[in-house]
């Protein structure tokens, strides 16, 4: 047993040397740390949760309870996302997001859609922001990446 117990400690050692090892290379190579990781894998699931419903609002611009049913599904971990403030920390800015349902008119969609087209600029333009910083990160020299012209992108993991 006394073995055993050893065996595991040597192993926990290792691994703590190991992270303690990989973390410092981190520093040294990197303005992010981990943290700053997950905050920014947070901010891109909530930018792409939004634009997947306000894309999904555009296909029922004429339903009010489409839209009202949009927004109430429209959650990332939990959270709601409509008629909240972010503070998106990775680019220091701010970013909200009205109730749909004060720009809806049954005569005309004009002012809903024109509302839904901007917010979503605004998140691409967000995410061109929050790639482009990554980007930056792993190579200085690179050229801006656009979300605009590719949607592909998929929650930025560091390896």
């Amino acid at each position: 047993m006394l073995e055993i117990k050893y065996f595991q400690a040597r192993i926990s050692m290792n691994t703590l040397s190991v992270f303690q090892k990989y973390l410092g290379q981190q520093s040294a190579h990197s303005n992010i740390i981990p943290t700053d990781i997950t905050d920014i894998n947070h901010t891109i699931g909530i930018l792409q949760t939004i634009d997947k419903h306000l894309k999904k609002c555009t296909t029922h611009l004429h339903s009010l309870d489409s839209i009202k049913e949009s927004m109430t599904q429209c959650h990332f971990m939990g959270e709601m996302l409509f008629e909240k403030h972010f503070l998106l920390s990775p680019i220091n800015k701010t970013f909200y997001i009205q109730d749909l349902t004060l720009f809806f008119n049954p005569d005309s969609q004009e002012h809903l859609l024109a509302y839904i087209s901007e917010k979503r600029e605004e998140i691409a333009s967000l995410l061109d922001q929050i790639f482009f910083l990554l980007e930056q990160e792993e190579n200085p020299d690179s050229q801006p990446l656009s979300y605009t012209q590719n949607h592909s992108y998929s929650i930025y993991l560091k390896s």
